[in-house]
């Protein structure tokens, strides 16, 4: 059971870290943070909220991935 939730938790926390990782680094095709941003303010959203999107994504995905505040990173991906 506990290795069925590592391997959940692993998966789980990749997938965002990677989505993340698009937004903020540029990393798999993603436009960066000036792109994500960008993006974000065309669609009416203040700017403050794509940081916001962007890093809990990125830094959530790593605190999953690390088990650190795992309730604490869910809730913000949430």
């Amino acid at each position: 059971m506990s290795f069925g939730l590592l391997i959940l938790r692993l998966s789980l926390g990749a997938v965002f870290f990677i989505h993340g990782a698009q937004k903020v680094l540029g990393w798999w095709g993603g436009r960066g943070i000036e792109g994500f941003i960008g993006a974000v303010v065309g669609m009416g959203f203040p700017a403050w909220m794509g940081y916001l999107a962007a890093y809990t994504e990125f830094l959530g995905g790593i605190a999953i991935i690390l088990g650190l505040l795992t309730r604490i990173a869910s809730l913000g991906i949430v």
